[in-house]
């Protein structure tokens, strides 16, 4: 960072290209028509890459909107966990956005990062063992029988443990999206492509192909997965799913686990039969590439999938994790090919606000109380009202997380140190409500924040001679390294 001498300079065009891998030609000139920030040479190639690509789902030099709308879910969650009916009377909607939401942002975090898996996993891996063992002390202080409720100790940590099946999982796919990105950006910058008047029709024509093709092949993926591979899932996971249900006590049971032997294979049958909508959903992401350079529509047609199955196919309370799954690829696939059109859908969201809560209103009608998150509505009417809310709040997500806050949070009130409370708030607040009764142990949660922002202002701040160009320039927050302490709620 310069010391604001070169404000008015702009960057040269090769050495620009040479030294910002991705900017292309177009980026470059785009940018030189724009105005410097803050005397840093390559902030506006970065931001001319995004607002020269309006299908991009995250701001290069600044994410703002993801650490805000993390340590925001992260509190919800908290409270939803102190035994509150705050989600069960799902006030301001939470049941249909909160863990969506972090779910998303973990795999936006994990596309940015450039961290080896086994650094990936390592830190997620620390953060569960610290957690565990936080829980399980509190388990052993109180004098609860943790031996026969080992799901409940674990508690919210399931959640990271969860994240690092995911991350392992999706690891090829995000190495196939990043080629495939590549290849597409080497080729042609195709967001800018807008066929002439006499090509509307042929191109409608092989686009609308190409969904009947994607759509025809995921159906075959699905009928093949159901009643060839479940069955073989059945016969061989019998005996290792009934040893490993009978430990996890009555937490398991909450969560849909077969407490009888005799239940163990119709469990199975419900737990993979919803992995049918992942399957397909994988099938997409890589057979799309294949058909059509416009890799910004994977992001479409998954968001399709996934909500043509949940609006009119019930999925068995077991299938709250896979729905975490589904979420962790969908923020990995928007976020490594874009979303087509997303500024444009997030502008009008933002314009008719005020609709977007009227509909919201009609699709979950005051008074209603019930944790359809936990307990999946079988009714075709309620199903389809529920899943509908979380289809809008997912969009309003994807196309307009950065309309929603304010980058100045962070920018010119400094309250980087609300990152850590959550950070700390995730790890330690259902020892906290084991140990101490309500409302004392708000005391003891809200007393982490001085301590919080004592560890943040110790930290070492910028320079002053660079101070005033971190006022207008999007500084990136401690989680540059491809922000891996976002994903840790």
């Amino acid at each position: 960072m310069s010391d604001g001498s070169n404000r008015n300079t702009a960057p040269n065009l090769e050495t620009s290209q040479s030294q910002l891998p991705g900017a292309t030609t177009e980026h470059v000139r785009f940018a030189q028509s724009q105005p410097l920030y803050g005397g840093v040479q390559f902030a506006q190639i970065e931001k001319a890459k995004h607002d020269f690509n309006p299908e991009l789902l995250v701001d290069p030099p600044d994410n703002p909107a993801l650490d805000v709308v993390r340590i925001f879910c992260v509190w919800l969650a908290c409270v939803d966990h102190a035994g509150t009916a705050f989600g069960k009377h799902n006030y301001m909607y939470v049941q249909s956005w909160v863990l969506q939401y972090l779910f998303m942002i973990c795999g936006i975090s994990f596309a940015l990062s450039t961290r080896p898996l086994l650094g990936y996993l390592r830190r997620l891996g620390s953060y569960f063992v610290l957690g565990v063992m936080l829980n399980l002390a509190a388990w052993m202080i109180a004098g609860l029988d943790w031996r026969h409720n080992m799901w409940g100790v674990v508690f919210q940590f399931w959640f990271i443990f969860g994240l690092m099946i995911f991350t392992a999982l999706l690891a090829p796919m995000k190495t196939y999206l990043k080629r495939v990105c590549q290849t597409n950006t080497s080729e042609a910058d195709t967001w800018t492509f807008t066929p002439r008047p006499g090509e509307y029709s042929a191109c409608m024509s092989e686009g609308l192909r190409n969904v009947f093709m994607i759509s025809l092949g995921s159906a075959c993926v699905i009928v093949l997965f159901t009643y060839a591979f479940i069955p073989m899932l059945q016969f061989s996971l019998a005996p290792l799913v009934n040893t490993f249900c009978s430990k996890m006590g009555e937490s398991g049971e909450f969560w849909g686990m077969p407490s009888d032997p005799s239940e163990t294979k119709a469990f199975i049958h419900d737990f993979f039969g919803c992995w049918g909508l992942t399957v397909s959903s994988v099938f997409i992401i890589f057979a799309w590439p294949m058909l059509s350079s416009r890799i910004s529509v994977i992001g479409w047609l998954v968001i399709g999938n996934m909500y043509v199955h949940k609006l009119f196919m019930y999925r068995h309370q077991n299938s709250r994790m896979i729905n975490g799954f589904d979420f962790t690829m969908l923020g990995l696939v928007c976020c490594k090919c874009g979303l087509s059109h997303r500024r444009i859908v997030g502008e009008y969201l933002m314009r008719y606000w005020f609709v977007f809560l009227f509909i919201c209103g009609l699709l979950w009608p005051p008074g209603r109380k019930n944790r359809m998150d936990e307990n999946p509505p079988q009714q075709l009417n309620v199903r389809f009202t529920y899943n509908l809310l979380e289809l809008l709040f997912t969009m309003l997500f994807l196309c307009a997380m950065e309309r929603l806050i304010d980058p100045n949070i962070f920018r010119k009130d400094r309250l980087q140190f609300f990152g850590h409370f959550a950070l700390a708030l995730f790890l330690v607040h259902k020892a906290v409500y084991i140990l101490v009764p309500s409302p004392y142990c708000w005391i003891v949660i809200f007393s982490l924040l001085p301590i919080c922002f004592m560890c943040t202002r110790v930290s070492k701040g910028p320079n002053p001679a660079a101070r005033e160009a971190l006022e207008t320039t999007p500084a990136p927050q401690n989680n540059q390294e491809g922000g891996v302490e976002r994903c840790q709620p």
